[in-house]
């Protein structure tokens, strides 16, 4: 955990962004409440995130640098946060 990695948004819901992490085809979740730059909101006509003070976007198919939070082997899951320069 910690390791940093470039990845590909493939999904966006109110909830949060899906990144997958392209050459080791894993995919993992960033929760809203941890896209801590912003207050982030759902634009579920355009599929996207929109930071509410800096208008700053995350869309399908953005690439991005994350942070490996959390792996849960039993259920394997993977959680993401935002690399520190987004």
């Amino acid at each position: 955990m910690g390791e940093m990695f470039d990845g590909l948004i493939s999904g966006v819901t109110a909830r949060g962004i899906f990144v997958e992490i392209t050459p080791h085809l894993i995919e993992g979740f960033i929760a809203v409440e941890n896209l801590e730059d912003d207050y982030y909101i759902f634009d579920e006509k355009t599929y996207r995130m929109v930071g509410k003070e800096s208008n700053r976007e995350y869309r399908l198919g953005d690439e991005v640098r994350i942070r490996v939070a959390r792996v849960d082997r039993e259920t394997n899951q993977v959680d993401f946060v935002m690399a520190a320069n987004g």
